[in-house]
């Protein structure tokens, strides 16, 4: 297994483990801002955690994104046509963008709320920054059945490699605009289907000819 797909698999299982982490910051942070509860020590360990875990995260996603994916790769090499396909500019643009600012939003809560001059003004701001990042990622995730998707546990019977490019089983007969790297590397490639091979072709069929009725002029002059 290549550094590639072993850093792609780390980067798509961590991200459970985030959300456990952002669950049970929620969940205590929800509980200590409504009850007016001070900050204890087990709601700094996992906030820590939790900030932790994201930046683990954040950093195997910017190696995947500089230097491994294929699919960035592709949209430095082009990126006004990597524009016009969904995948490319998803994973070239899109995704770290969000995540980028999910990341922001985590630490931000993080020196925000060692500000705060109460416990409860401190679960307040926890929550609300970690609410805020939960949602932006969830709006960045390739869910399963979008265009981009992923599925949400990769096996390997589910990723291809073929010229340094991992795609997911379900897109290895999806239509995708050819985008070639600098390198020569093909990295997605667009098979233009004719409409054609959907449909059943039919023979073309000759018109029938019909024989004319002689006329009464031809029957006189035998």
């Amino acid at each position: 297994m290549s550094l590639y797909l072993i850093t792609l698999f780390a980067h798509s299982y961590l991200r459970w483990a985030v959300l456990a982490a952002v669950v049970f910051v929620l969940v205590r942070a929800f509980v200590g801002w409504r009850r007016a509860r001070a900050w204890t020590r087990i709601d700094e360990r996992l906030h820590v955690a939790l900030v932790g875990l994201t930046n683990l995260q954040f950093t195997l996603g910017v190696a995947l994104y500089l230097f491994m994916s294929p699919l960035s790769h592709a949209f430095f090499a082009d990126p006004a046509g990597a524009m016009k396909v969904r995948v490319v500019r998803f994973f070239g643009l899109e995704h770290p963008v969000m995540m980028l600012l999910a990341v922001a939003l985590v630490h931000m809560g993080r020196s925000r709320s060692r500000k705060a001059a109460t416990g409860a003004l401190r679960h307040r701001v926890v929550f609300a920054t970690t609410l805020a990042a939960l949602l932006v990622s969830c709006a960045s995730i390739p869910w399963p059945g979008l265009d981009h998707g992923r599925p949400l546990l990769r096996g390997t019977a589910s990723v291809r490699s073929r010229d340094g490019q991992a795609c997911s089983a379900g897109e290895r007969d999806r239509a995708q605009p050819t985008v070639s790297s600098e390198s020569g590397r093909r990295v997605v490639r667009r098979t233009q289907k004719s409409r054609a091979a959907d449909t059943v072709s039919r023979p073309a069929v000759s018109p029938i000819q019909i024989p004319r009725k002689p006329s009464s002029s031809s029957n006189a002059s035998t």
